[in-house]
């Protein structure tokens, strides 16, 4: 007998051949995942989706550096491993960008990255700056740069002078012979201005911060300085304050050689001059 049925029979009729069996499925009874499909009997993942096409199959990822794996300090960057910002390649590896790859050759140094002309001169700075900026005590009058023996430039050199009197905000008093300055009060505080050339400071009140500019060898007394006469030959101001552990000067501040009529008041300042000059007074 056949299974799938008779194919030809002779003139009695009985089966000569078979028909041939058409295969099995092997699909049939496989279940697969969603977005997956069997084939032969096995399960796959539709185009496009990844997984297991068995339990079930996922999109696949968009994201290019998925599964990317990079060496020598580089960084995914659309699926490609490059070096990050400030970098770059050498060897297969990332450097600073400043650097060299390789190094330079004799008689060159790397200078942002490039090789180029190693000068063994030196740079300093022009005469009369410096290199350091400017100390509190000083006004920035200019940035010169530095020079080098080769003649090129580069780098920043100061020139600065000291502050005045005014521009430290002291008060103080500079129109007198022997001072240098100019006299304004400033935030209620006492320095002295410098003294001109061939002038030098003499105190002109015992345990006092106040000075004046004289004449070396040429002193006045103290008695002189406040109207008395022992006055050598020079000329110039005396300054005293008049407060309370001085004692109060009264209306007229001193008794003679006084300068203005007003009164000094307690813990005020006020200039109380006598004028010495000639050979005394």
């Amino acid at each position: 007998s056949c299974d799938c049925g008779c194919s030809s029979t002779n003139s009695c009729g009985k089966c000569t051949s078979c028909k041939s069996c058409p295969p099995s499925d092997p699909c049939s009874g496989v279940s697969c995942g969603s977005n997956a499909y069997c084939s032969g009997g096995s399960c796959y993942c539709n185009s496009g989706y990844e997984g297991n096409a068995s339990s079930g199959c996922t999109a696949v990822s968009k994201d290019p550096c998925k599964g990317v794996s990079c060496s020598g300090g580089k960084v995914c960057s659309n699926g490609s491993c490059v070096c990050p910002s400030g970098k770059k390649e050498c060897n297969g590896s990332c450097i600073s960008s400043s650097e060299c790859c390789g190094g330079c050759p004799s008689g060159k140094k790397c200078s942002n990255g490039t090789c180029v002309t190693d000068h063994t001169h030196s740079y300093s700075c022009p005469s009369g700056s410096q290199a350091s900026s400017c100390s509190s005590s000083q006004v920035q009058t200019g940035t010169p740069s530095k020079v080098c023996s080769c003649g090129a430039t580069s780098g920043t050199c100061y020139t600065c002078r000291a502050k005045t009197c005014e521009e430290q905000g002291y008060r103080y008093a500079c129109n007198n012979t022997g001072y240098v300055g100019k006299g304004s009060p400033c935030d209620g505080k006492y320095k002295e201005c410098d003294c001109a050339p061939g002038y030098q400071w003499l105190p002109t009140y015992p345990g006092s911060r106040e000075q004046t500019c004289q004449i070396p060898d040429k002193t006045c007394s103290d008695s002189g300085y406040y109207g008395g006469s022992s006055c050598s030959s020079w000329s110039g101001y005396s300054f005293e304050r008049c407060a309370s552990e001085y004692g109060q000067m009264g209306s007229s501040c001193n008794a003679a050689g006084n300068v203005g009529s007003g009164s000094c008041d307690v813990d005020s300042w006020r200039r109380c001059c006598h004028q010495c000059s000639g050979s005394g007074t």
